[in-house]
């Protein structure tokens, strides 16, 4: 189970644009590393996909 220093403040998390597209995930911005760490995230991984009116986005955070 996850305890409260476990649980990543999803608040912090701020998803930018590279300029070819590909979304990441601001590691600058406020408390988001010291998040991350507190999570023991060590990576996260992102895929955006949009048809017409619809988009997805998937987004994995991993402890490798």
């Amino acid at each position: 189970p996850l305890t409260e220093k476990k649980r990543l403040d999803l608040r912090k998390v701020e998803t930018l644009n590279r300029s070819d597209g590909s979304p990441y995930v601001n590691l600058a911005a406020d408390g988001v590393t010291e998040s991350l760490a507190e999570a023991g995230i060590t990576r996260i991984l992102i895929s955006i996909t949009t048809e017409g009116d619809y988009a997805t986005a998937f987004v994995v955070a991993a402890d490798d």
